[in-house]
């Protein structure tokens, strides 16, 4: 085995061309991947430290017009008797717009921060009683932590800080304190917020985690249904937020088109190593040597050229992710860090993967070839087709796939359109002595259509 991974060593250092290829191909994959989820990670963070605190934990926003205690009072009631199990809370808001353009939000403190887990302090609750005014959250306003300022009359107190740059001035109170600024009726209140369980939700949060920005290509948890309220998530009040993640999508889309790339060029590359190391494999299998044996061997040098490539795929990616937070963020780039254990765990599996996938592929069409004359899995190929055309069609018809939807039947139509190009090219053959046109490119049509195999490589 050692013997057989060293030969193969030795004949990638005599093809230095193809192996640079493999090399460029798996680290501009790398960096790409692992460039976009620390960029994602990092304004992920950003994005947490800027979200209003009253949202924390909140799904869904339930309102109606002419909502009052009443109205709140008999839902809440409903959601205790068990007609919304999957309901975890329910609170109460009071908002409104100050003729400055405060936002002020008013909820209740104790439902909100039960709710979300938050830990301000016993200061939120003015029990140290030191607070000159009620208790507030501002965001994006001036106000330093600590200092007290006035609103229609009554003083606050900011007990916390977020800054929101280019964002909406917030203040966030308890409910009672809202109804005093306000001045409106006591009884009058303008949304409830929710908090629901779904398992669909948690699969979201958990593949966010793997792949920042998926969540925005995924369908919407289903909604709860409530007679009387228009209900919609929670998301739809942080638009900067969903904008970000769709960007985000997008360049892991764009990510892992660099790594099918790469596995387009593992392939190729694998391809043309076996056809030239064909008469030794074959001597050595005549000889007494099992194929398994020798797939293994070619495998382990195809990884032993990736794992450096990824390892300094997962430093360029960081150092990638760096530079474009800086140039948005518009400050220096951040110290180095080494890739996370998500991050690298991540990096590893798609490059092992592209090396593994992309050699047995390779592997197997060219010992198929080499021992029957043509590659047996028509039948399957036949399901695959079929396979591709309704996950391709499915996509474009329904809306509930959402925008991931959109890119597999992408992925799936171009994969079908490069299995049709060689029957395509046979069905050509008996046309091609009436081509017309210039005899270039009559030729590589020829050429194309006669030796289709050597064209897919």
């Amino acid at each position: 085995m050692r013997l057989l991974v060293l030969g193969m060593l030795r004949f990638m250092r005599g093809a230095p061309g193809s192996a640079l290829s493999v090399f460029a191909g798996i680290l501009i994959g790398i960096v790409s991947i692992t460039g976009v989820h620390i960029l994602g990670e990092r304004i992920g963070a950003s994005m947490q430290s800027a979200r209003p605190p009253w949202l924390e934990g909140v799904t869904h926003v339930a309102s109606r017009s002419e909502l009052n205690v009443a109205d709140y009072a008999a839902l809440r009631n409903v959601w205790r008797a068990g007609a919304m199990p999957q309901v975890t809370g329910l609170v109460p808001v009071h908002e409104f717009v100050m003729a400055d353009g405060v936002r002020v939000v008013g909820t209740d403190w104790v439902e909100v921060f039960d709710l979300s887990g938050a830990n301000i302090g016993q200061s939120a609750f003015g029990a140290d009683g030191n607070l000159e005014g009620f208790p507030a959250i501002t965001l994006g306003l001036e106000h330093s932590k600590g200092s007290t300022f006035t609103l229609a009359g009554i003083p606050l107190t900011v007990i916390e800080r977020r800054d929101a740059a280019d964002g909406p001035r917030m203040v966030f109170v308890d409910i009672a304190t809202a109804v005093e600024i306000s001045g409106r009726d006591p009884d009058q209140l303008d949304a409830v917020f929710l908090s629901q369980e779904s398992a669909w939700a948690d699969l979201a949060l958990m593949l966010e985690k793997l792949m920042p920005g998926i969540s925005a290509g995924l369908p919407a948890s289903p909604e709860p249904v409530i007679p009387g309220f228009e209900v919609h998530p929670v998301e739809a009040e942080l638009a900067t937020e969903g904008l970000i993640r769709a960007v985000l999508f997008n360049l892991g889309a764009l990510g892992s088109l660099s790594l099918l790339v790469a596995l387009l060029l593992m392939y190729q590359t694998a391809t043309v190593w076996l056809r030239r190391q064909q008469p030794v494999f074959r001597s050595l299998f005549e000889v007494g040597v099992p194929q398994r044996l020798l797939s293994a061997a070619f495998l382990m040098a195809l990884l032993l050229l990736a794992v450096p490539t990824i390892l300094l795929g997962l430093l360029c990616g960081e150092r990638l992710a760096a530079l474009l937070q800086a140039v948005v963020l518009g400050t220096d780039a951040a110290p180095f860090v080494f890739p996370g254990a998500a991050v690298s765990a991540k990096g590893f599996v798609c490059g092992i993967g592209v090396a593994v996938i992309g050699g047995s592929i390779a592997w197997w069409r060219e010992w198929s070839t080499s021992t029957s004359g043509s590659v047996n899995g028509s039948g399957v190929a036949r399901i695959l087709v079929i396979l591709l055309a309704v996950v391709g069609i499915s996509g474009w018809v329904f809306d509930a796939p959402g925008l991931t939807g959109i890119f597999v039947s992408i992925f799936c139509i171009s994969l079908l359109a490069a299995f049709g190009a060689m029957p395509l090219l046979k069905r050509l053959r008996a046309r091609t002595n009436r081509l017309r046109g210039p005899l270039s490119a009559r030729l590589g049509l020829r050429e194309a259509a006669w030796f289709p195999e050597d064209l897919g490589v």
